[in-house]
């Protein structure tokens, strides 16, 4: 893979190909969690969006989620690794379409 290059999985039914992009104009990130997490240390409640994309950038495997703490966006496109058993059954998924 050429550096910079980013690989892009959509997880959604719905998406039959990768979304193109259209313009440059940044929107809000579809898919709200409304209810939040709690997160007592820092007396805030967190809520995400994301657009639900899988991307990988060489290194590490993730998607973007803006991040609220009551209401507030604390962070654009974070970056949100997803977890080993997820990571292990994607390859195992992506390995048995190749056959």
């Amino acid at each position: 893979m050429a550096f910079g290059a980013e690989r892009v999985i959509v997880l959604s039914q719905e998406a039959a190909e990768p979304p193109i992009q259209t313009s440059f104009k940044e929107e809000p990130m579809p898919n709200t969690v409304p209810e939040g997490q709690l997160i007592r240390e820092i007396g805030v409640i967190e809520t995400t969006q994301s657009d639900n994309i899988l991307r990988w950038d060489g290194d590490n495997l993730y998607v973007e989620q803006d991040i609220y703490h009551n209401g507030q966006l604390v962070h654009k496109k974070y970056k949100r690794r997803v977890t080993k058993n997820v990571a292990q059954a994607l390859a195992e998924m992506l390995h048995d379409h190749d056959n």
